[in-house]
């Protein structure tokens, strides 16, 4: 086929294909690539923060874990043994011991703040 039976639309692709290869190029790289590095540079930018600042919140994370542990601790013996803290402890004592205990947590996320 000579070239002047091929019409106006294959000269301009022919001329435009690198136009258009460039463009698609473009256009992959915004929809895989760069979505894909943006999350591992944000993730980079997240560990190098939490390495430079863990003196700062690694003892705070241990303290709120074990006040976390020790209240589910506490709250599994008080389920387990709630028929005989209601028939053996007054009333009282187990409201002041409420207090006392939120007291304590309320001090130590305090502290923590």
């Amino acid at each position: 086929m000579s070239d002047a039976r091929r019409g106006a639309a294959y000269e301009f692709g022919r001329r435009f294909m690198g136009w258009f290869l460039a463009a698609e190029i473009i256009r992959w790289f915004t929809r895989r690539a760069l979505p894909v590095l943006l999350i591992i540079v944000s993730l980079a930018v997240a560990v190098w923060f939490a390495v430079r600042t863990a003196a700062w919140w690694m003892p705070r994370i241990l303290a709120l874990a074990a006040i976390a542990g020790g209240l589910a601790v506490l709250i599994r013996l008080a389920y387990r043994y709630r028929w005989e803290l209601r028939a053996s402890l007054p009333w009282t004592a187990v409201a002041a011991a409420v207090v006392a205990m939120a007291g304590l947590l309320s001090a130590a996320v305090w502290w923590l703040r």
